[in-house]
């Protein structure tokens, strides 16, 4: 069955896709924080999904994704590597310019969705036929639970996000079933620093991330998110 299904997405002209509208929808997450989705939409209706969300770069963002959807508008796309073809984007293209990047990242999230729905595949299972993925396909991936954007600003203002803070969050994490936590500790340190070995900025972050693993236990997994405030 597999065999005839990738057959199927290599050679037949019926697995292609036209997208004909763009839509935007945004979702406000918390304090400062909107998550910013799109649809890509044939005329059928049938719909494919990627997120152009950038921090402060998603108004500027959302303006390049419609203008490279419209270079889509009406094409018969044959897979998310197609996009690329379409829109005449580099890879390299990508790695030098971030909005770039997030646009044609979303543009090809939405046509591998839609794409995958036209060949009636989970858009895991498509992927990884389309792509040459081989092995077993999970039936589950494991989450880890992200406390920091919990203890960023809400709607209200600023949060505490002291040691016993993090603690906190992470406690409720773990109560919640998750065994593994993400933190963003190191608020005081931004790179380039003046001299070598470790900033004294970091002894907070250090200290957070301590109180963490003292809260939670040993058998916990805590990732540790730097946010590029370092340099090497």
């Amino acid at each position: 069955m597999q065999i005839n299904i990738v057959t199927m997405l290599t050679t037949s002209p019926e697995i292609w896709w036209s997208p004909t509208t763009l839509e935007f929808q945004q979702i406000h997450a918390r304090g400062g924080t909107d998550w910013t989705t799109i649809n890509l939409v044939d005329a059928d209706g049938l719909a494919g999904q990627g997120e152009i969300t950038s921090t402060q770069l998603s108004g500027s963002v959302a303006a390049i994704t419609a203008r490279l959807a419209n270079r889509l508008r009406g094409q018969r796309i044959a897979s998310d590597d197609h996009v690329m073809q379409i829109l005449g984007v580099t890879p390299e293209a990508c790695e030098e310019n971030q909005k770039l990047a997030t646009a044609v990242s979303a543009l090809r999230c939405a046509v591998a969705d839609a794409l995958a729905q036209r060949a009636q595949l989970p858009l895991a299972q498509y992927l990884r036929l389309t792509h040459d993925h081989e092995g077993e396909l999970p039936d589950r991936v494991q989450l880890y639970a992200n406390i920091n954007r919990s203890l960023l600003p809400d709607d209200q203002g600023p949060v505490d996000r002291g040691p016993d803070d993090f603690a906190e969050m992470a406690v409720e994490a773990v109560n919640n079933g998750f065994t593994t936590i993400k933190c963003a500790p190191f608020d005081e340190c931004q790179a380039p620093f003046d001299s070598t070995g470790l900033p004294h900025c970091a002894e907070a972050g250090l200290e957070r991330v301590q109180t963490i693993r003292e809260a939670v236990g040993p058998d916990i997994t805590i990732f540790v998110d730097c946010h590029s405030r370092f340099d090497r």
